[in-house]
């Protein structure tokens, strides 16, 4: 998902400057706290200074910093951590919501990396932000540099080329010299292209545990999933491919791409999976959706 200059991890890691974090939120202050409701188990993101760690889909996971993003994968969980290996080196991280500590090994060494300043997923800012959701559409990160923004009838492609404490910026990769800014300070979408800014949206949520069509990356029933793994495309637990064709406020549309007349619809308002037969003119209910990222 980018084409930056590469650093080690370990620099970036032990680069990071103080700075407040307060006011980290769209329209929140935050106390610098680690939420008592948010433990390993159901941490989704894990803030700290000029930096945090997101829980993308399924097991991937992105650490955010000022110019690069680093890919992890989840590898297990206990009641306090999430633990995460780095998939381009030999670093393994423990986000640990009980001593509020980012803790760094590798194979010579381990250490407290970062303290935690905050793993509340009301809280955000340009470190910890996934989405941006405007009218009739949203801009979702979908990998570790990679953004889409989901309309009614397609998806824009677009590449995050850094981020600071209060926003995400994105350049077009289907449109030349168009710039987005996602700027959860004043909770504009700002948009630029030659000599033309303007506010083009502004933002109505971003908060990751709130899911609707326009956001939702992946949607799990009993037994599997579904997860988007690029623009426009999807798969049933890694062995059915589909095709994304639509969206709308509620609801992901899907086509097989091996299975002509197979349809499905991801519908979020009835928490329900849906399956349209080859032939047939309704959808009938095939899962219920037991969660949704």
């Amino acid at each position: 998902m980018k084409n930056f200059a590469k650093i080690t991890l370990l620099g970036c890691l032990l680069g990071a400057s103080s700075i407040s974090l307060s006011q980290a939120s769209l329209g929140q202050t935050s106390d610098l706290t680690i939420d008592a409701q948010v433990n390993g188990y159901t941490a989704e993101l894990v803030a700290y200074n000029e930096g945090a760690f997101l829980q993308l889909s399924g097991k991937e996971w992105v650490q955010t910093t000022p110019s690069y993003n680093f890919p992890f994968v989840e590898t297990h969980r206990d009641e306090w951590s999430v633990y995460l290996k780095a998939t381009d080196r030999n670093v393994r991280i423990q986000l640990d919501l009980w001593t509020s500590e980012v803790k760094y090994s590798d194979s010579s060494q381990s250490f407290v990396l970062f303290d935690i300043t905050t793993a509340d997923p009301t809280r955000i800012n340009g470190w910890m932000a996934q989405k941006a959701v405007v009218p009739d559409a949203a801009f979702v990160q979908i990998g570790r540099n990679t953004w889409v923004q989901n309309t009614d009838t397609y998806s824009f492609p677009f590449e995050e080329t850094h981020r600071d404490e209060w926003s995400v910026y994105l350049k077009a990769t289907d449109r030349r010299d168009v710039s987005i800014q996602l700027d959860y300070w004043t909770k504009e979408v700002i948009y630029r292209s030659g000599s033309q800014e303007f506010v083009l949206y502004r933002i109505e949520d971003a908060q990751p545990n709130r899911q609707n069509g326009w956001t939702v990356r992946e949607v799990e029933f009993n037994g599997g999933f579904y997860r988007q793994t690029a623009r426009g495309e999807w798969t049933e637990s890694n062995r059915f491919a589909f095709e994304e064709t639509h969206r709308d406020v509620w609801s992901v549309y899907l086509k097989s791409t091996d299975r002509p007349g197979v349809f499905i619809q991801l519908d979020l308002w009835t928490k329900e999976v849906k399956y349209k037969a080859p032939n047939t003119d309704g959808y009938i209910v095939l899962y219920k959706i037991a969660d949704a990222d």
